[in-house]
């Protein structure tokens, strides 16, 4: 995987040499594709694998009491997760450029994202700033960068109540404002934090330190970011809460 010191050196290769960066293109979009194909064919399969035991379960509930069937199925479904990630990430630079209400798509995701926090101990604020109206970007993506960002703020929120016995509500606020260059979105939580070992590495593709997860979210995140030209980038108190900034 490429690191920022070898995107920095491969820009400037390409800059002196309009072959190299021609052949370069080439390659990284061979590289893509390869992706999204092994992704498709490794999928289809696994849903097949996870519909069939679906059906088994419906059929023969006593299977449940199988030694190693849930974890199997939690197996199987981990598969298909990362084999859609993967595909993602393959696309995650591929944009579909729309003009579109940011105000109103913000409010939806703050919406849908605050129902599935019901039965729960967070809440969700948010404060959309008057001046945030329509955007040209990719709707769909960015939709999926602010959800993957809300649902990493409330597994952390997770992991902190899990840990500590006392614990005030979880808090999740979002904040969206105009910059000169753009449009502003901050999501800060009260949850665990991440450790400062690991903040060198979130970013990284493949590298996780949850239990379940891939190590896709937060990459395939920056580069959706990096695809409207902007940043994601991200403040941290270990143990106090994480604060991401989408500026795009």
């Amino acid at each position: 995987m490429f690191r920022n010191i070898d995107k920095v050196k491969l820009e400037l290769m390409m800059d002196r040499d309009p072959e190299y960066r021609r052949v370069v293109k080439q390659l990284l979009e061979n590289h893509r594709l390869c992706l999204a194909s092994v992704s498709h064919e490794i999928r289809n399969p696994l849903t097949l694998i996870s519909s069939s035991m679906q059906l088994i379960q419906a059929q023969h509930p006593e299977v449940i009491e199988f030694s190693h069937w849930t974890q199997m199925m939690e197996d199987v479904e981990f598969m298909i997760d990362l084999a859609n990630e993967i595909g993602s990430f393959s696309n995650s630079d591929h944009m579909h450029m729309t003009l579109f209400s940011m105000k109103h798509t913000l409010e939806c995701i703050i919406l849908s994202f605050a129902m599935s926090l019901e039965g729960t101990n967070i809440k969700i604020t948010g404060n959309i700033e008057p001046d945030i109206t329509t955007y040209l970007g990719d709707r769909v993506k960015i939709q999926e960068v602010l959800l993957n960002l809300l649902t990493n703020a409330r597994q952390a929120i997770q992991c902190q109540e899990a840990s500590v016995l006392k614990r005030k509500p979880g808090e999740i606020h979002l904040h969206a404002y105009r910059t000169r260059g753009g449009i502003t979105i901050r999501i800060r939580d009260n949850g665990c934090g991440i450790d400062p070992v690991q903040m060198k590495t979130i970013f990284e593709p493949f590298v996780t330190h949850k239990q379940d997860g891939t190590g896709l979210g937060l990459s395939i995140s920056r580069k959706i970011a990096e695809a409207h030209q902007g940043t994601l980038t991200c403040n941290s108190v270990y143990g106090k809460g994480s604060t991401f900034v989408l500026a795009i």
